[in-house]
């Protein structure tokens, strides 16, 4: 059996007193149990995670109750990946969590740190950003890595999150 380590968020807002923080984490097994236990914690926040004083301070809780809700409801984070991201600068965090679960089977934030460096030599050089000759690019500095668990469909998805990225920035 498959053992998981998931952390959850709980948001408690009663009166004057907030709290917004994670749980311990839970050493659970893959699979549906994950979202139960989040559903479960949840319960707290669904009791008195929307409740306060402040109606300034309150939009807050509320915002941070309805956060808590969607990672929980979703079978938790994994405190291993939450806290390898930190270690990483903001284009490439960004990137990572924008990037489809499928593509994240097969590359890790590590490898998109690298394709992130990769795309600035590559417009140092280019401006055809996110074209064919891009991801030629791309692939042959990664085999040069010898990086080579990387589809076409994955640089294309990591393309999206950089585009989105490029977008608010």
């Amino acid at each position: 059996m498959n053992l998981v380590n998931r952390q959850y968020k709980i948001s408690l807002n009663i009166g004057g007193f907030k709290y917004y923080g994670e749980t311990i984490v839970f050493k659970l097994p893959q699979g549906p149990i994950t979202v139960i236990t989040g559903v479960i914690i949840s319960l707290l926040t669904i009791c008195f995670g929307f409740l306060g004083f402040s109606i300034v301070d309150n939009f807050q809780g509320i915002s941070n109750s309805l956060e808590a809700l969607s990672i929980n409801f979703k079978g938790g984070e994994d405190p291993d990946i939450v806290n390898n991201i930190t270690e990483y600068d903001s284009k490439v965090s960004f990137i990572y969590a924008n990037t489809s679960r499928q593509t994240l089977k097969n590359v890790g934030i590590e490898d998109i740190d690298i394709i992130v460096d990769i795309q600035d030599l590559y417009f140092e050089e280019s401006n055809s950003a996110y074209s064919d000759e891009n991801i030629n690019f791309i692939f042959s500095h990664l085999e040069e890595l010898k990086i080579r668990k990387i589809s076409r469909d994955n640089i294309l998805d990591i393309f999206e999150a950089m585009k989105t990225y490029d977008l608010k920035n």
